[in-house]
């Protein structure tokens, strides 16, 4: 994610990237949000100290892809009982596992539920359970976005599960920086977190409009297929 993670704090964001990975095998998985929700403690008591660039804890937004998607969700649900800030957005992408109650997700955050319809590892029945399990957020503050596979040029689009993967070096198989990126994920956590902050660029981020939906052309000037955009999953 190195080359999202550089676009994030371009402009200006404090990004903490959790490592809460050791071990696949039981019972290390069962400890990935309890180590998740740890380390960014950890970092925010680092960052309130020293000379680093103080945090804005009223700007807090969260955001995860697969495993981290999970715990994205994780975190919301447990952000107040385990004293971390209110996130005042989330948006999980092509979640895998959680292991808390996302009635508790509170009413305020907003969210955007992202799933790829190419996606070989999480189902789209997975990622509709967030978004309606997250019951205390109302449906205007709240959206399921599809990415949708586009081949018509060269390289193709794809809304597989390495979509948000952008490593400063493209691996196949492990993702690219690429429109999928630009009009999409970071298009889409850009606005929300630009919306929940400071109240603008909502139509980029919710509402099923065509500023949210739109990923741009082709080099002949073909459009993008667009993103799918649904309250109503």
């Amino acid at each position: 994610y190195q080359n999202w993670i550089n676009h994030l704090v371009t402009r200006g964001n404090i990004v903490v990237y959790p490592r809460y990975q050791q071990s696949w095998l039981p019972p290390g998985f069962l400890h990935f949000y309890s180590n998740a929700i740890k380390a960014v403690k950890n970092a925010l008591n680092e960052l309130e100290q020293g000379d680093h660039v103080t945090p804005e804890l009223d700007h807090f937004a969260i955001v995860g892809h697969s495993m981290g998607g999970g715990i994205t969700c994780d975190m919301a649900a447990l952000a107040e009982s385990e004293g971390l800030p209110i996130p005042k957005a989330i948006m999980p992408i092509h979640a895998a596992i959680w292991r808390t109650n996302l009635s508790l997700i509170p009413g305020s955050t907003l969210m955007i539920v992202i799933y790829g319809e190419d996606d070989p590892l999480i189902k789209e029945g997975v990622e509709k359970q967030i978004f309606y399990g997250a019951d205390k957020i109302p449906l205007e503050n709240k959206d399921f976005v599809t990415q949708v596979t586009d081949t018509y040029g060269y390289p193709g689009l794809r809304g597989d599960h390495s979509a948000p993967l952008t490593p400063t070096i493209p691996l196949a198989g492990f993702g690219k920086t690429d429109a999928m990126d630009y009009f999409s994920t970071w298009k889409l956590f850009d606005a929300l977190t630009d919306y929940a902050f400071y109240g603008i660029n909502r139509e980029y981020c919710f509402g099923n409009t065509s500023e949210q939906r739109f990923m741009g052309f082709w080099s002949d000037g073909t459009p993008v297929k667009e993103l799918k955009v649904t309250d109503s999953p």
